[in-house]
Formats: structure tokens, sequence, C-alpha cells
């Protein structure tokens, strides 16, 4: 198997390796190479048919994003480099579109951009907040997570600030609340990342804050929680937060990071009721952030390792196995969209 993406790492306390790095997957071996250094704080990557867009916080706080051409053979050229209102965490694509969505926890929004010429912000959302915990990271909103749903006409936005997601109807390329359609999670629970199941019948959302999974069955008439499941070993006693979470696209596996416990954990979805069994719960290199799915091989950023390891999900077993790792990758934090 061979795949190519790409991985944003944050780089030392000087700045040296911040940027934009080529990763390369091939017979199990998994090679990154720096493409793009940049001096400004690298943020959110995107892609779409034969452009990467990267958003960035400049050194005078000033946020913007820089956009490359892309070919077939992931080869990028630097086209612009562009100032925006409102410094872009999250991307998500809408099919069929010259249009992006974008959420910021720094400003607290959920917009929508155009990407004709130059970009143009066409919507914006502002975020309510609402005081939940003590905690740091819900001392305001914290939009971190924004998607649209298959059909192209909805999306949705986690904000881990207020324990709240939120739904959107896109008409027109505005976002349009939905305000009788929602997810209010329990106080303090800071959810973090949403993945829905190819078949559209089930949500599973990430909370980063209370290390934990909810299960939501999707309804015409609401959604239903089915389940909520620890991200963690029953004996972990350490401080963790959780990081990344992704499914594979056959719907069978969900995986998420633990930071802290440092582990890569693997959940057997239930294609009927949509329920998680933890199948197996592998170390990985520290505090990893995103992770990366291809097929059944994934690829984990550990950002205090300054290095990205390939593991891979033995189907027969529901196994994990660690394949290979890449050191030099300086604090890498995210991965292509």
């Amino acid at each position: 198997m061979s795949f190519k993406t790409f991985a944003v790492g944050y780089g030392d306390n000087q700045g040296n390796g911040r940027g934009l790095y080529s990763v390369d997957v091939s017979n199990k071996n998994i090679q990154a190479t720096l493409v793009y250094p940049c001096e400004m704080k690298p943020g959110a990557i995107i892609a779409t048919d034969n452009r990467l867009y990267m958003s960035y916080l400049g050194n005078n706080k000033e946020p913007g994003i820089l956009t490359f051409s892309l070919d077939e053979a992931f080869n990028l050229t630097f086209l612009n480099k562009q100032t925006i209102p409102f410094f872009i965490t999250s991307f998500g694509r809408i099919n069929h579109t010259n249009h992006l969505l974008g959420s910021s926890f720094y400003d607290g929004v959920d917009v929508v951009l155009e990407t004709t010429d130059e970009i143009q912000i066409k919507s914006v959302d502002k975020h309510l907040y609402r005081p939940r915990s003590a905690d740091i990271r819900q001392a305001d909103t914290h939009p971190h997570h924004i998607c649209a749903m298959r059909d192209g006409l909805h999306a949705y936005s986690v904000d881990m600030g207020i324990d709240f997601v939120s739904f959107y109807s896109i008409k027109n390329n505005e976002l349009h609340l939905i305000k009788d359609v929602f997810i209010d999670c329990p106080l303090g629970s800071g959810p973090r990342i949403m993945r829905i199941s190819p078949d559209n019948r089930f949500a599973y959302l990430l909370h980063e804050i209370s290390n934990s999974v909810a299960v939501y069955a999707l309804r015409d008439i609401g959604i239903d929680e089915v389940q909520r499941i620890s991200t963690l070993d029953d004996n972990t006693v350490i401080a963790n937060s959780t990081a990344g979470c992704a499914m594979t696209a056959d719907g069978e596996y969900l995986l998420i990071t633990n930071r802290g416990e440092n582990t890569l954990v693997l959940f057997k979805i239930n294609s009927a009721t949509g329920t998680l069994t933890v199948c197996d719960r592998i170390r990985t290199g520290l505090t990893p952030r995103d992770l990366y799915i291809n097929d059944h091989q994934i690829i984990v950023a550990a950002q205090a390792s300054d290095c990205l390891q390939l593991f891979e999900i033995d189907t027969s077993q529901h196994r994990l196995k660690l394949l290979n790792e890449v050191a030099g990758v300086s604090a890498p934090v995210g991965f292509l969209n």
C-alpha cells in the first residue's frame, strides 16, 4: 500500500522545523520532508482538486491563508498569501462547490469561505458563550471542529468551550443555524471532534475533557444518545486529554488518541447498534495529537516526540501493530483534511 498526505509541524521554541511536511507511505515505511518552512504559526490544512490551503497566524497576530497549487503527484507550488479576519483552526469541505467551511476557536466563529481567485468570507456565525466548568478550555467559546454532512446541505460545529454541537443548513453558501437540532453535552465534558458513520445513522462525539466517546443515533425526529464509553484504560490515573478521532472508510473501526496515557485506541463498531467495543490499546510517542487513516493504516502525530508513527489494523484479530516511524518532524499536530 502506498499513499501520500501532508502534516503540520509547530516547530521548536525558536521556530525551527515549523511548517508543512509532505508524508509518503510505501511498503509499510514512512518518510516525511519539510516542504514549506514558515515563520508564522501554521493552522489547519485542507485540499481541493488542485489546491491546498493552510491557515496561519502571523507574528503580529494577523491571521491569513496560504494557497498552493497541488498536482496529481502531490507536488506543491506556493501561489499566494492573503490575510483574513479570523485564524481558521478547522476546515471543512462543501462538496461540488468552490467554498470551504472554517471554524476558529481563537475567534469563536464558524465561516464559509469562497476560494475563487481571492478568498472571501461569505458567511459568519458567532458562537454564544455560556459558563460551564472552571477548566481553562471552557473560559470562552471554543469551536474546535466543523464538518459538512454528506448531503452537502447541512453541517455541524463542535464547541468544546460550551459543551455544545450546533447544526446548520447550508443555503446559497451561507450558514443558517437550525435551532431545534443540537447536542447539549454533559457539563464540563468538553466535546472536541465528531465523526459520522458512512450510512449516516450514527455520530461519534469525542470529549477532550472527560476522556470519553458518546455515540448518538441520528433519527428523522431527533438525536438519541445510545452509549458513552471511556477512552482510558481502567488503571490509568495520570492526567489525560483526548485529541485525535477518526473512522475507517468502511465504518468498521473508530480510533482515538490519548495525550497523557500516550496511546492509540481501537474501537470496533457494531454496525447494527452503533455501539463501540474496545479492541486494542497501543503505546504511542509522547503527546499523540491528530491521526490520519488510509484504508487500515494509521499515522499518528506524536507531538512531544517529534515523530510520525505508522500503525496498521489486523482486521482478523482486531489488533494494532506499529509498522514504522519517522523522526525529525518538529512538533507535528495535524494532517491534511
